[in-house]
């Protein structure tokens, strides 16, 4: 083992510790008997001292110190196989399309329910996490129970189920089987973070896991600018956008691969820093590869990614045990500097740009997130503690908002912590402040102790690295949906297991919390094979990813002409997830197909506009298909598009002129086609194009 440097220099021997001869070598005089008595009397008081502290908060720091060290075993004790499993359990969710692709899911699934029950937790966790951890579980499991026990139901529910005949479940959630399968993707990951809490991690431990994750990232970092440059296809990555900056890495989210490679870059400085203090080479590997995650941020042009970047280094460096350090880290700091302006002038982007243009503090007021960010609050306002139910959150968002989703549907309100209130409510938002707030009172001391022992500063460097990673995901949570991604949310919650201090958690886990893990181990990796199941196309369980896997099917079966095995299918997905307005439009389609009365696909065809409010699109896709089997059905859904998007009536590209395009060989319908010329300017369009 390599000798590791002390982080205090030696102190110079003063004239009365030694003398130097005149043949060079050092000679020792004899203490006078009084000075020899103070020293014994020095030693005597250091011994009662150490035995009786005459302060509580000296008191707390032997106690701290004693705790922490475990009388210098914990910290010195050899890295566990099972820190290497976690790491990598992270790493392969991570690259397995972050874990929002079935196989991801049933790999971290299958993983996470091995540890638990081969390698369950060694310390017990306190009873206000129990409780917590115990509340976010169950709570979602209400949305289960029958609908009238909570009251009457939401406006928009009545209206579906008495006004355009939706056959909804009788529970609180609308969509029970979207619920299950949100909460088993929630309940594997509050077992991970079980597991992570419970862990005893020596310093060898956190080294171990910070390193591996450092270079789990910057793999996924290179892949990720591989992919951009088409040098590389990865077929279980989602689809590259054809839009530039098509720079999204395994997620389907570009924004969340900025967050991560931040991260990523923070723990570059702190492994190269750490392994500089332990005199190894690595240092210069981590310290040089800082370049492949800041490369990802600007190529990417975003901001909140350059945001995470500069404040995560600025607070690492201020954290950082460097003793004599003010000189050390404004050094740093300057080649930390120097780093992103080359990556800057090496990569180019339009980063600037964006910045720049987010600079006006007029723009920013007219951000559509501040929008979405009220229409949240609305919705939160209107079922405060229980929320819409996990996974619903689409569907009631765009029943119930009232901006602007004419061309496009928003499908998460672009933050974690708004989605998790209209999804859970109170019930859930309150646990899940509790559990950040004990988190920050456990981690740390971020600027260290006047009395630090070289292990206690190593140990203490890498906590506050893994503190600092978990809360910037957290801050940007705020802002952003990071946290709802499984391996982007197994990482943050392994950096807050490692970032935990020791004595915090010092309670030895009993056969009672053991068996609980392994039990739950079970149950986590059974629901593994279900996922697997998925990834496969077999629908074997209930909710929005098995209803889409039987769209798809019946989609492909109507397109070769199997139209009655194909509305068999499009049936159970319907019944999977009845609030998808695009099964109702298939089957609408299916059933005209079929020679059906054109009341029952108009039946359909207006149970999708309904479950899409604003959506303009739609109604122009309805209005094609009518002029395949009904012309004059099509000026229904003629009119209700331009009814959400007048403005987009006008001009050579315009709705209005589409509709005359399609009806130019139906004379018939040029009379209904007036009638929707409700402005001056449409009805100079209608006389231009007859």
């Amino acid at each position: 083992m390599e000798n590791i440097p002390p982080d205090d220099p030696p102190v110079p021997a003063t004239d009365a510790e030694e003398t130097l001869a005149p043949d060079n070598t050092a000679t020792i005089p004899e203490a006078p008997p009084a000075m020899e008595r103070r020293r014994r009397s020095r030693r005597s008081h250091r011994r009662s001292s150490a035995a009786k502290p005459s302060a509580p908060d000296e008191r707390e720091d032997d106690d701290e110190a004693v705790t922490e060290s475990d009388s210098a075993e914990q910290l010195t004790a050899d890295p566990s196989w099972v820190s290497w499993a976690m790491a990598m359990t992270v790493v392969a969710t991570l690259i397995c399309a972050g874990g929002t692709s079935h196989l991801g899911r049933a790999i971290a699934t299958g993983l996470i329910g091995l540890l638990m029950i081969v390698a369950p937790m060694q310390r017990r966790i306190p009873l206000l996490m129990v409780l917590c951890l115990s509340a976010l579980a169950v709570v979602p499991l209400i949305g289960l129970l029958p609908a009238g026990w909570l009251g009457p139901l939401p406006g928009w529910r009545v209206a579906l189920t008495t006004t355009w005949d939706l056959s909804l479940p009788s529970t609180v959630s609308p969509q029970p089987g979207a619920t299950l399968e949100a909460w088993m993707l929630l309940a594997a990951g509050l077992g991970w973070f079980w597991l992570c809490l419970g862990r005893q991690y020596s310093t060898r431990d956190r080294r171990l896991i910070l390193q591996i994750a450092t270079l789990g990232g910057l793999v996924i970092c290179l892949l990720t600018l591989a992919q951009s440059k088409n040098l590389i296809t990865l077929p279980f990555w989602p689809e590259k956008s054809p839009y530039p900056p098509p720079l999204a890495g395994p997620f389907p989210n570009r924004n969340v691969i900025s967050s991560l490679a931040a991260l990523i870059a923070v723990l570059c400085a702190a492994c190269a820093y750490d392994a500089y203090r332990q005199r190894s080479r690595l240092w210069l590997l981590f310290g040089i590869a800082i370049l492949l995650p800041t490369g990802v941020i600007v190529s990417n042009t975003s901001r909140g990614g350059v945001v995470l970047l500069v404040l995560g280094l600025a607070i690492w460096l201020g954290t950082a045990s460097m003793r004599r350090g003010f000189f050390k880290k404004v050094a740093l700091a300057g080649t930390m500097g120097l780093v992103v302006v080359t990556v800057v002038l090496s990569y180019g982007g339009n980063l600037a740009q964006r910045l720049e243009t987010q600079a006006n503090p007029s723009q920013l007021l007219e951000d559509s997130r501040i929008g979405i960010y009220g229409e949240a609050l609305s919705l939160v306002s209107s079922e405060p503690w229980i929320g819409a139910g996990l996974g619903n959150f689409a569907e009631v968002f765009t029943l119930t908002s009232h901006i602007d989703q004419s061309a496009s549907q928003l499908i998460h309100p672009e933050s974690d912590w708004f989605w998790l209130l209209c999804e859970g409510g109170l019930l859930m938002g309150i646990p899940a402040v509790l559990v950040l707030f004990w988190l920050a009172n456990c981690t740390g001391p971020w600027l260290g102790g006047r009395d630090d022992s070289r292990r206690r500063r190593q140990d203490r460097r890498l906590r506050n690295a893994a503190g600092l990673c978990f809360f910037l995901g957290i801050l940007h949570g705020i802002v952003d949906i990071p946290n709802h991604n499984l391996g982007y949310a197994m990482l943050s919650l392994l950096f807050a297991g490692v970032a935990i201090r020791p004595r915090k958690i010092g309670v030895g886990a009993g056969i009672l919390s053991r068996m609980s893990a392994r039990l739950a181990g079970i149950a986590i990796l059974a629901s593994s094979f279900g996922w697997a199941a998925l990834a496969m196309n077999r629908p074997v369980m209930p909710g929005e990813a098995s209803a889409t896997i039987l769209r798809k099917q019946a989609q492909t079966l109507a397109n070769h002409q199997r139209d009655q095995e194909a509305l068999a299918l499009i049936n159970d997905s319907i019944r999977c997830a009845p609030m998808n307005g695009m099964s109702y439009f298939l089957r609408a389609q299916i059933l005209l197909r079929l020679g059906q009365p054109s009341t029952a696909a108009l039946a359909d065809f207006a149970r999708t506009r309904a479950l899409y409010p604003r959506f303009r699109p739609i109604c122009l896709d309805e209005g094609a298909v009518w002029m395949q089997y009904d012309p004059k059905m099509a000026i229904i859904p003629w009119r209700e598009a331009l009814i959400r998007d007048q403005k987009a009536a006008l001009g050579d590209y315009g709705t209005y002129t589409h509709m005359l395009g399609s009806a130019a060989n139906h004379p018939e319908l040029m009379a209904d086609l007036w009638t929707l010329a409700t402005t001056p300017s449409m009805k100079v369009v209608f006389l231009r194009n007859t």
